[in-house]
C-alpha cells in the first residue's frame, strides 16, 4: 500500500476511535451539555446540545420524564434510513414532560416520534424526511409553538404534522408546507384542542385534515392555499369552531374546495374567506346543524356554497359573488337537504343566485340577490321552502322547474324591517331588474300600504296567482307613511261623571310608545297599548285630556277627549207652600230654588201620586203647576 495513503488511514482510524470514545454518554448530571447523539435517561436532566450532528440510526432515545433538550439552533441530522427517528419518545418507550426546543431534524425516517403527555415542542424545524416531520399519538396537554414542518413525505406520501389521539392540546404558529399528504392531519379521537395562527400551503393533498371522531377542536387565524383542497372535517367530527380562515386557490379540479365539511354536525365557521379554489368554497356534505356565518366566498370554480344531503345548518351574513352558481341546495346518495336556513346573504354575478334542487323546509330570507346571469331563485324539485322579505334584482328573478311542487313566496303581514322600499310590515320580497321596472317597480298599491294589490305568480311572471308558486303580499315601492290611528274609549267624550276619573283606556292600530297629559299634568310615556289606570289628574268641573302616541318612524298623532266631573248633592229649599201651613184654594203656588245652576230636574211627589215634572234650567228655577 501506498505509504501515504497507510498513513491517512491511520489517522482516520485514530481520529474515528477517539471520537467514539469521546462522544457524548449520559451521566446524570444536571445539566449536560450534548455533541453527538445518544440516549437521554436523566429524570429532570436538561442537555444544550453544542454542534450540529448527525446519525446512521436513532439520534436521540428518551428513556427518561422531565426531560428538556435544548439543540441551541443546531442540526439533527440523518441519513433518511427506514425507522430512524430525530427524536425517539415512541418506539422504545414513553415518557412525559418532554421539552425539546430551538432543534432543526431533517433526512430521518420521521423527525421526531413521540407519544406521552405533558410534551412541549417549541421553535422546531423538521424537513425532508422520509416520512412525518412531527408525529405524535396518544397523550394530552401537548404545547407545539414555533413550528416550521416542510417537505417531509421522501419516501411515502406523509403528513407534515400528524396527530393522532391527542387532546387538550395546544398548537401555536405552526407552518406546514410542500408536505406530500397533509400538512397537519388531526386524527382519531383527538379532541379539545387549540389551534392558533396556522400557515399551510402547497401540500400534494390537503391542507389540514381534522377526521376520525376528533371533535371540540378550536381552529383559528388560518390561511390555506395551494393544497389539492383546503380544510377538510370529516367522519364523525363534531363541535368543531374554525374562526379567521383564508382558504384559496386550492385548485384541484375534483376535490379543490375551500373548506369541506362531511360526515359532521354542529361545526361552526365564521370570519372566513374563500376565493379562486377549484371547486366549492364552502362544501357541506352530509353536515348537519352546522353554523356558517359572515363568510365570503368568491371567484370560486364551481359554487360559492355547496349543500349537499345536509340538513338544519343555519348560513348568516354570506356574501358570495362570482362563482358557479351562488348557494346551491341539492340532494346527494340518497339524503335530501332539508331545513337549512339562508339569512343576509348577498348572491351577486353567479349563474344562479340561490339553487334549491330537490330539498325541502328550506328558509331563504333578508337576502339581496342580484346581477346573477341566471335565475335569481331557482327550485328544482324543492318543496315546502320558504322565500321572504329578499331583494330579488335579475333579469330573471326566479324559475320553478317542477310546478306541481308548493313552495311560498311570503309569510304573514307582520312588523318588520324591509330588506328593500319603505314599510313598516315585511311579507313577501321586492322583484325588480336592472331597469326598474320588475313587478314590484309596477304593480298597483291602491292604499299604499306597501304591498301590491294582487299576487305575484313566479311561474307565469304575472300579476294574480294562478299557480301554486306565488307572492301573495309582493312588495312595492309605494308606501305611505301614517301617523298612527288611535281611539279613547274611556273616559267617554262629552260624558258627565258623577266620580273623578282615573283611568284611561284607548285603543291603537301600530304605535311603538304613548304617553297624555291634561294641560297641567303630563304622565311619561309607555309602551303602546298599555292604558292607565289609577291617576289623580281629574278635576271637578270641564276637563280636557290629550293622548298622542309615535311609531317607529316618529310620526306622531294625537287624540282629546272632553268630560266633566260633578261630584256634589245639590239641596232644595221650597218656599211655597209653607210647611205645616194650611191652604183654601184650588190653586197652590210651588216655588222651589236649587244650590246648584245648569241643567236637571225636579219631580215632586204629592200625596204620594207624581203630578209633574219640572225640569230646571240656568234662567228659570222655578215653576207653577196648576192642579184641580
Amino acid at each position: 500500500m501506498n505509504k501515504f495513503y497507510f498513513i491517512i488511514l491511520i489517522i482516520f482510524v485514530f481520529l474515528f476511535t477517539i471520537n467514539n470514545f469521546l462522544a457524548f454518554s449520559d451521566d446524570g448530571t444536571i445539566p449536560q451539555n450534548v455533541d453527538s447523539c445518544n440516549t437521554l435517561n436523566t429524570t429532570n436532566g436538561f442537555y444544550t446540545l453544542t454542534q450540529n450532528v448527525t446519525s446512521t440510526s436513532t439520534c436521540f432515545t428518551i428513556s427518561a420524564n422531565n426531560i428538556t433538550l435544548d439543540c441551541n439552533n443546531y442540526w439533527v441530522v440523518g441519513n433518511d434510513g427506514a425507522s430512524d427517528y430525530g427524536i425517539d419518545n415512541w418506539v422504545g418507550a414513553i415518557y412525559n414532560n418532554l421539552t425539546i426546543k430551538n432543534c432543526n431534524f431533517k433526512d430521518w425516517d420521521i423527525g421526531i416520534w413521540s407519544g406521552g403527555s405533558y410534551n412541549n415542542f417549541i421553535n422546531i424545524n423538521s424537513s425532508s424526511n422520509q416520512g412525518n416531520g412531527i408525529r405524535i399519538e396518544d397523550g394530552r396537554n401537548y404545547n407545539l409553538t414555533d413550528i416550521n414542518i416542510f417537505d417531509n413525505g421522501q419516501a411515502s406520501a406523509s403528513s407534515g404534522l400528524y396527530i393522532e389521539n391527542i387532546s387538550y392540546s395546544f398548537y401555536r404558529n405552526i407552518i406546514s408546507y410542500d408536505n406530500t399528504n397533509v400538512g397537519i392531519d388531526i386524527t382519531r379521537d383527538s379532541n379539545f384542542n387549540t389551534f392558533n395562527n396556522l400557515y399551510v400551503r402547497n401540500n400534494t393533498i390537503y391542507g389540514i385534515v381534522a377526521e376520525l371522531s376528533s371533535n371540540n377542536n378550536y381552529y383559528k387565524d388560518i390561511v390555506l392555499f395551494g393544497n389539492k383542497a383546503g380544510f377538510i372535517v370529516n367522519a364523525l367530527s363534531n363541535n368543531n369552531q374554525i374562526i379567521n380562515l383564508t382558504s384559496y386557490a386550492n385548485l384541484n379540479a375534483t376535490q379543490g374546495h375551500g373548506i369541506w365539511i362531511t360526515n359532521s354536525t354542529n361545526t361552526t365557521l365564521k370570519d372566513s374567506i374563500f376565493y379562486n379554489n377549484g371547486k366549492e368554497g364552502i362544501y357541506l356534505m352530509y353536515a348537519n346543524s352546522s353554523l356558517v356565518y359572515n363568510v365570503i366566498s368568491y371567484d370560486n370554480g364551481n359554487n360559492g356554497l355547496l349543500i349537499a344531503g345536509s340538513s338544519h345548518n343555519n348560513i348568516t351574513s354570506a356574501n358570495i359573488t362570482s362563482n358557479g352558481d351562488g348557494v346551491w341546495i341539492q340532494y346527494i346518495g340518497g339524503f335530501y337537504s332539508t331545513n337549512n336556513t339562508l339569512y343576509n346573504i348577498t348572491s351577486v354575478g353567479n349563474s344562479n343566485g340561490v339553487y334549491f334542487g330537490n330539498s325541502s323546509y328550506d328558509t331563504l330570507t333578508y337576502s339581496n340577490i342580484y346581477g346573477n346571469t341566471g335565475y335569481g331563485v331557482r327550485l328544482r324539485g324543492s318543496i315546502n321552502t320558504l322565500i321572504y322579505n329578499n331583494l330579488i334584482n335579475n333579469s330573471l328573478n326566479g324559475v320553478v322547474n317542477n310546478t306541481k311542487n308548493l313552495n311560498y313566496w311570503n309569510t304573514t303581514s307582520q312588523s318588520g324591517t324591509r330588506i328593500y322600499s319603505s314599510g313598516t310590515n315585511i311579507g313577501g320580497n321586492y322583484y325588480t331588474n336592472s331597469t326598474g321596472n320588475g313587478y314590484s317597480d309596477t304593480c298597483t298599491d291602491s292604499n299604499t300600504d306597501g304591498f301590491c294589490d294582487s299576487a305575484y305568480d313566479i311561474i307565469n311572471n304575472t300579476a294574480g296567482c294562478t299557480s301554486n308558486n306565488c307572492d301573495y303580499l309582493a312588495l312595492s315601492n309605494d308606501y305611505v307613511d301614517l301617523p298612527p290611528i288611535i281611539n279613547i274609549t274611556y273616559p267617554i267624550n262629552g260624558t258627565t261623571y258623577s266620580n273623578y276619573v282615573t283611568n284611561l283606556n284607548y285603543t291603537i292600530d301600530t304605535a311603538s310608545y304613548c304617553w297624555f297629559g291634561n294641560g297641567s299634568v303630563n304622565y311619561t310615556s309607555v309602551v303602546a297599548g298599555t292604558n292607565w289606570t289609577n291617576i289623580n289628574i281629574s278635576i271637578k268641573g270641564s276637563n280636557t285630556w290629550t293622548l298622542w302616541c309615535n311609531d317607529s318612524a316618529n310620526n306622531i298623532n294625537s287624540s282629546i277627549v272632553y268630560f266633566s266631573v260633578d261630584n256634589t248633592v245639590p239641596t232644595l229649599n221650597v218656599t211655597s207652600p209653607v210647611n205645616s201651613s194650611y191652604y183654601n184654594s184650588s190653586s197652590i203656588l210651588f216655588n222651589v230654588s236649587s244650590s246648584e245652576e245648569g241643567t236637571g230636574s225636579i219631580i215632586p211627589d204629592i200625596d204620594n201620586s207624581l203630578v209633574s215634572w219640572w225640569r230646571m234650567d240656568d234662567t228659570n228655577g222655578s215653576c207653577y203647576d196648576d192642579e184641580t
